[in-house]
């Protein structure tokens, strides 16, 4: 039973500096505006304002949703 411990302590050790190498890599998204003035909008009208960002991380950039407010 030490034996299997041991070796299941070893195994977990070296396995740490492979989780480790993920850690370094994230998306970051910077927006280029992070207020606005809000603007009043008509019945039955459409409005539109673009969100100008980038991804300034070393990962994809991934948008899985939106919500609106």
């Amino acid at each position: 039973m030490k034996k299997f411990m041991l070796n299941a302590a070893i195994l977990f050790a070296l396995s740490l500096p492979a989780w480790a190498q993920d850690s370094s890599r994230t998306a970051v998204i910077q927006f280029e505006q992070t207020q606005f003035d809000s603007i009043v909008v008509v019945a039955d009208s459409t409005a539109e304002r673009v969100f100008r960002f980038e991804n300034s991380g070393t990962d994809t950039l991934k948008i899985l949703a939106l919500r609106p407010s």
